[in-house]
């Protein structure tokens, strides 16, 4: 277990894991507000958008306090406000909202790839895996959407059934009940990101431990980040812009909890025999960039290819090859002369 850590770790700075969290947390910032009138939208085909809505705000209330919820709570305000203005204006808001939204995807599927070792094929791009990407982020938010709404759902049934039984259930029993029901959502979120967005093949088994280890990752840091902002509030230094800081940090721990979460899936699958490979249509990272930078050595003034190389370094060999038979032939074309000299010595 402590190797498994161990190579965790060393696999998540090598691959800048810190850095690409970085910018998907500032990706994350400007799709938030699309993201979460998409999601609004399609749980509020299943539950209500009003209960919807309060049920979002009240989980960044618990992450990042009122203050970050009230700015989730203007930020989707002002986007609704701005959405109207005619067909035109409405069309147009609803393909930037898809765009924004699926944006976040996108970004996240890069960087697992990264993590992940493998990337598209250069050798197939074109339109059609622009397409293909953007319907599996598309379908993402679909499918986010519609945890959401079973989440929401099965929270309300818990306290409608502690409510129906006599005197209602202890606190602690709900509180319970309701951790258990948020990690099992989280592991099914982050299992079905392992699963769907990276262009690679991982199978069903390894899905399942890299997404409960990475919402384990997610409660602990969670509950350490809460008593970092409960302590310090990072955001007292960005004056009225602190609750839009506060968000930012919550999404760059985000980011950095499912990258590591993706490494020890990884490392986790080589260990059991179930290497992750890439899928139909993507190679390995690594033999891609190196057959790139032998080719853009190749381009280089006086570059020497390998086979240019070789023929230099045979001919380079033979003149000493040439040479020492050369000596050996010398040695036995002379032996005779000198045993004809010893010969007449001896008379």
């Amino acid at each position: 277990m402590l190797s498994l850590i161990e190579a965790t770790w060393s696999d998540f700075g090598r691959d800048e894991c810190g850095t690409r969290a970085a910018a998907l947390a500032y990706s994350t910032i400007f799709a938030l507000t699309p993201l979460l009138i998409l999601l609004i939208t399609i749980a509020g085909l299943i539950w209500s958008p009003a209960e919807v809505q309060r049920g979002i705000e009240t989980q960044f209330a618990g992450m990042v306090g009122q203050s970050g919820a009230q700015q989730i709570h203007a930020m989707i305000a002002h986007s609704r406000d701005s959405a109207g203005g005619g067909i035109v204006a409405t069309v147009g808001s609803i393909v930037g909202l898809i765009l924004g939204a699926t944006g976040v995807f996108l970004a996240l599927q890069d960087a697992l790839n990264k993590a992940w070792n493998v990337r598209p094929d250069p050798k197939q791009g074109g339109v059609r895996p622009f397409i293909v990407k953007r319907l599996i982020s598309a379908g993402m938010v679909l499918g986010l959407g519609f945890i959401l709404a079973v989440s929401l759902a099965l929270t309300a049934a818990l306290s409608a059934a502690g409510h129906a039984i006599g005197g209602g259930l202890p606190d602690v029993v709900m509180e319970v009940v309701n951790f258990v029901v948020s990690f099992v959502v989280l592991a099914v979120l982050f299992g079905a990101i392992f699963k769907v967005l990276p262009d690679a093949t991982i199978g069903w088994a390894d899905v399942r431990v890299g997404g409960v280890v990475t919402a384990l990752l997610f409660v602990v840091g969670k509950f350490v980040i809460g008593i970092y902002l409960g302590h310090s509030n990072p955001g007292d230094a960005f004056g009225a812009a602190s609750a839009l800081a506060v968000i930012l940090v919550w999404t760059y721990y985000t980011g950095v909890i499912i990258l590591l979460g993706a490494e020890f899936t990884q490392e986790w699958a080589a260990q059991h025999g179930h290497a992750i490979e890439p899928e139909a249509g993507a190679v390995r990272a690594d033999l891609v960039e190196a057959e790139e930078a032998r080719e853009e050595a190749a381009k280089r003034p006086g570059a020497r290819t390998p086979r240019a190389a070789a023929g230099r370094a045979a001919t380079s060999v033979a003149p000493a090859n040439n040479g020492s038979r050369g000596g050996a032939m010398d040695w036995l074309l002379g032996l005779p002369i000198i045993l004809l000299l010893l010969r007449r010595r001896r008379r």
